[in-house]
């Protein structure tokens, strides 16, 4: 819902794992200077030693998930809280607000006419939809996700299936989305350049169409 009080414009991103996210955010950033934050980079940066979210997740699941220079192992801490779904509901009671009151700072320091767009998974997961203007969710089809996942990340087909299941699908991310932007790639095509500008050409075109009509 709308902030009457709020100077910018604030866009919630959200997608399943494959969709292109991060390359529309890219899109975003350098065609349009939109400013971007994705909240796993904001949960790794308080994870870091000496931040009170670091001390709080120590504190509570015990020095044996710090490797040998003292960072938080991530390996180590997914394989307890995945084993454990009351650990994994500790976690995200630990990480999860201060990651939100990151972006909500982020959003109240907007100046006018700027544009800020938080790529999260915790927006629907946490229903806070209504800290957003509004929601865009990034799709593409099952088999260019896969690709994308078993290519540039090194995901085997199975496991990209496994982490599919675990997630909202499309259609039920559908029902809190505002917005739809289409991500496909374009396989017919030979040349990787020309690919990649085709991409941003149709990811452009959509954008291009919400920034009219949100006059942005």
């Amino acid at each position: 819902m709308r902030d009457e009080n709020r100077k910018g414009f604030a866009i919630g991103l959200m997608g399943g794992i494959g969709s292109g996210k991060s390359f529309v955010l890219e899109v975003m950033e350098k065609e349009y200077g939109f400013k971007i934050i994705k909240t796993d980079d904001v949960s790794r940066n308080q994870m870091q030693p000496g931040e009170a979210v670091f001390n709080s997740v120590v504190e509570a699941f015990g020095e044996g998930i710090l490797d040998e220079e003292g960072f938080i192992d991530r390996k180590k801490l997914a394989g307890i809280i995945y084993a454990d779904d009351a650990k994994r509901e500790l976690l995200d009671e630990l990480t999860h607000p201060p990651v939100i009151e990151e972006v909500d700072r982020q959003i109240r320091e907007l100046k006018e006419g700027e544009v800020l767009v938080a790529e999260s998974a915790l927006i629907v997961d946490c229903n806070i939809m209504d800290h957003f203007d509004s929601i865009w969710l990034v799709e593409a089809p099952l088999e260019d996700r896969l690709s994308r996942l078993t290519g540039k990340r090194k995901i085997t087909r199975e496991h990209a299936l496994s982490i599919m299941e675990n997630q909202l699908s499309d259609e039920e991310y559908e029902k809190h989305a505002d917005e739809i932007i289409k991500n496909p790639d374009f396989k017919d095509v030979n040349d990787k350049f020309m690919m990649r500008n085709m991409a941003v050409d149709f990811v452009m075109k959509q954008l291009q169409a919400l920034k009219e009509k949100y006059g942005l």
